[in-house]
């Protein structure tokens, strides 16, 4: 049977016989229309969690200093999904054009940057770096997993590992990079996770080329209901299930992804073993729609404000004019291999907006509801898209309207340098004036009077 005639015949509004039952209908509805099970699992992977050395004692091992212009990219070696994870650290320049350039080689690759929870701060599941056994989370072991091609190698950036995780200082100069590595990038996964419940039914309809451009590209809402796709009741009702399901995961409430959405030129979305373009995945109101019951108007309310949180972030126009109008790079650089060489030389700025710093008060604002799992990345994980001048903290002059980026610092003497740039910027105490909380505590230490808890909802009027 085509796709097209299976479509038809889910659209026609047939119901199925009241003595099949609910569940009947569900399973011969799920595996004649769509060719697929809904009770399906997850292909599981063999084994059981791992006890592994700390993960801080192999990373002393593992990491070298690098530059300040410098990332290391992981080069992950082709496997079959559920057999061990192998790889090599490459250090690689991070330059002007596309890609990085390997430092050993002098040659530029192509890679593919991950976003993704970190979950829970279990290191239990085993990656081979460099002959060492590195302690990952099991939420980036099921990433790597799905995204390793199975014959061939692939070169992967993820925070997790390619950043010295447990060393500050690298972390402060690494976060300088962050937008470019996501720029550069050729590929950017958004990893959403494992499927359960009903979301595999919501990821296939979104897959489904025939049913998308029949009843997603079109105007739903303007189409009598009579010309709605009918689902029989059990499917409706797995169908709002896995919206919800969809909707409430961690990945859109990650301060992060902000930023790495934001940044990406080809944005995929990684559901289990199912994956979609971001353009697609963005269709997800208008499966909303056609639920049509009681729960339609509360999905699409959260559908729009989760896509709404990233939507600039994937604007194809804002990136244009990001992308165009970067300045050169000065051709008078010193070489890289010169211990002497100002980081600044191989940076470049990319924020052509500068002129517009209202954009930082949105921005931090907004964001203020997300999670993470340092308080510092309340700040930190947005600087790439704000109009503020990042600094190393070692340069940072207090003459310039600048950010020093410091993980050494407690979040309560970031959230206070935030505020004093603010007040420098305006030249005023207006951000005095906002409806904020002031003075609250944060990891065992009390804000001064005067300073926003940014991790908390922000309003421009009090």
């Amino acid at each position: 049977m085509t796709e097209s005639s299976q479509i038809t015949n889910l659209v026609a509004g047939q119901r199925r016989d009241d003595s099949l039952g609910e569940a009947g209908c569900t399973q011969r509805c799920a595996r004649h229309v769509y060719g697929f099970s809904e009770a399906k699992g997850e292909e599981q992977i063999p084994g059981s969690l791992a006890v592994l050395e700390d993960q801080k004692d192999v990373a002393t091992r593992l990491y070298t200093p690098i530059k300040p212009w410098q990332t290391q990219l992981l080069d992950l070696q082709p496997g079959a999904f559920g057999s061990p994870l192998k790889g090599v650290l490459r250090v690689a320049h991070v330059m002007e054009g596309d890609g990085l350039v390997l430092k050993d080689e002098d040659f530029r690759v192509s890679y593919t940057a991950l976003s993704y929870c970190w979950g829970e701060p279990l290191y239990c599941r085993p990656l081979e770096v460099n002959g060492e056994l590195y302690p990952i989370t099991e939420s980036l072991f099921h990433t790597l997993q799905r995204v390793r091609p199975a014959s061939k190698p692939l070169f992967v950036w993820t925070d997790m590992v390619c950043i010295h995780q447990h060393n500050n200082v690298e972390r402060s100069l690494q976060l300088r990079n962050m937008l470019r590595i996501y720029e550069k990038a050729e590929h950017v996964v958004g990893w959403l996770g494992e499927h359960s419940g009903h979301s595999r039914l919501v990821i296939e309809l979104l897959r489904s080329k025939q049913f998308s451009q029949q009843w997603l590209q079109s105007d739903v809402e303007q189409e009598s209901d009579h010309a709605r796709p009918q689902f029989c009741a059990g499917h409706m009702t797995s169908l709002s299930d896995g919206l919800r399901e969809v909707v409430d995961l961690p990945w859109f409430r990650r301060v992060w992804v902000k930023q790495e959405v934001w940044a990406a030129r080809k944005l995929t979305v990684q559901f289990g073993e199912s994956n979609l373009p971001w353009q697609d995945f963005q269709r997800l109101s208008r499966l909303a729609d056609i639920t049509d019951n009681s729960r339609t108007l509360s999905l699409k309310q959260d559908i729009t404000a989760r896509l709404g949180g990233l939507w600039v972030a994937s604007s194809t126009e804002r990136l244009g004019v990001q992308m165009d109008d970067r300045p050169a790079l000065n051709d008078d650089r010193p070489a890289l291999n010169d211990d002497t060489v100002d980081s600044d030389d191989y940076t470049v700025d990319y924020h052509p907006w500068r002129d517009k710093p209202a954009d930082t008060l949105n921005l931090i604002g907004r964001a203020a509801g997300c999670e993470c799992s340092d308080p510092r990345d309340r700040v930190y994980g947005l600087l790439g898209m704000t109009p503020i001048k990042v600094v190393e903290a070692m340069t940072c002059d207090s003459a310039r309207l600048s950010l020093a980026v410091d993980y050494t610092k407690h979040p309560v003497t970031i959230f206070q340098d935030l505020m004093r740039y603010l007040i420098r910027r305006e030249g005023t105490l207006n951000p005095l004036a906002l409806g904020a909380t002031f003075g609250s505590e944060v990891q065992g230490r009390k804000l001064p009077s005067w300073v926003i808890d940014w991790s908390r909802p922000v309003s421009k009027t009090p």
